[in-house]
C-alpha cells in the first residue's frame, strides 16, 4: 500500500473513533439525566416506604402510608421527570429569567414583575391553611431529595448554562401555579377579537365560532362553504392583528360521532 494511502486510512480511522467516542460521551450526557423506574431510594423527609410504580405511559403511581409521604414522593417523581421545566416555571413568574439567560430574558423578567405574580404567591403562602402547607412542604422535600442525589445527573440545560439550581422551596411551587393559572386565563386578546369579530361579521357568526353556555342548536362550524370560511378567515386575520405572529394555545378534546350525540 502507498505511504500516502496508508498515511490517509489512518487518519480516516482516527477521525471515526474520535467521532465514535463524541457521539458516545454526547449520548451518555443526555440520556444519564433520564428517569431511573428500576432503584431504591432513601429520602430523610419519607416517614414510611413508599413504592412508585409506573405504567405504559410513564404515569407514577403512589403507594404511600400517609399524605405527607405521598407528597414527598410525587415531588421527588416531578423533579425526576421534568425540573427543567419546573425551574423554568419558577423563574418566569418570579421574573428571574435573565439571570441564567442573560439580556435575552430582560422583556420577560420586566412583564413578569410588573404583573407582580411573585408577590401574589407569597401572599398566598402567608394565607396557606395548615394541611395545604405540610403538603407543599412535604413536596419540596421530595424535590430537594432528589436534587442532593442527583447533582451530578441534572438536565443537560443546566451544564449548558453552567449553575447549579436552588433548593426547591414551597413558595416555588406557588409560583408555578400562578404562571399556569396567568398563561390559561389571559383571555383578553380572545374576548377583544371576538369583539371585533362580532361587529364585523355579526353576533351569529361569533357564537357559533366560539359558544358560550351550551344551547340547543349551537354548532361549531365545520364545512367548507364560502360563507364559513370567510368567517373563519376573517376571524384569524383579526387574531393576528390584535396579537401578532404568535398567540397562546392550550389543551383541546374532539370527540368522535359514535361518542356523542
Amino acid at each position: 500500500m502507498p505511504p500516502p494511502l496508508k498515511a490517509i486510512i489512518g487518519l480516516l480511522s482516527v477521525a471515526l473513533v474520535l467521532l465514535g467516542l463524541t457521539v458516545g460521551l454526547a449520548s451518555w450526557r443526555l440520556t444519564r439525566s433520564f428517569p431511573h423506574v428500576a432503584a431504591t431510594h432513601r429520602l430523610p423527609a419519607l416517614h414510611g416506604p413508599v413504592e412508585i410504580g409506573w405504567d405504559r405511559r410513564g404515569v407514577p403511581h403512589i403507594a404511600a402510608g400517609s399524605l405527607t409521604d405521598a407528597f414527598v414522593a410525587a415531588g421527588y417523581c416531578a423533579a425526576q421527570d421534568r425540573f427543567w421545566q419546573m425551574e423554568l416555571s419558577r423563574r418566569i413568574a418570579a421574573g428571574r429569567l435573565a439571570e441564567v439567560l442573560g439580556e435575552r430574558a430582560v422583556e420577560s423578567d420586566r412583564l413578569f414583575r410588573t404583573l407582580g405574580l411573585g408577590i401574589v404567591a407569597r401572599q398566598a403562602e402567608q394565607a396557606l391553611d395548615d394541611t395545604t402547607r405540610a403538603v407543599l412542604t412535604a413536596y419540596a422535600a421530595g424535590v430537594n431529595g432528589f436534587l442532593a442525589t442527583h447533582q451530578d445527573r441534572l438536565p443537560v440545560e443546566f451544564d449548558l448554562l453552567g449553575y447549579t439550581p436552588e433548593p426547591w422551596q414551597p413558595i416555588h411551587s406557588l409560583l408555578a401555579l400562578e404562571l399556569d393559572g396567568w398563561a390559561t386565563g389571559s383571555l383578553w386578546a380572545t374576548d377583544a377579537t371576538l369583539g371585533a369579530a362580532a361587529v364585523r361579521l355579526g353576533p351569529s357568526v361569533t357564537d357559533d365560532l366560539a359558544p358560550g353556555d351550551p344551547v340547543p342548536g349551537a354548532t361549531i362550524p365545520t364545512g367548507t362553504d364560502e360563507a364559513t370560511l370567510t368567517a373563519l378567515v376573517g376571524l384569524t386575520d383579526r387574531v393576528r392583528e390584535l396579537l401578532g405572529a404568535a398567540s397562546g394555545g392550550g389543551n383541546a378534546w374532539v370527540l368522535g360521532p359514535s361518542r356523542t350525540a
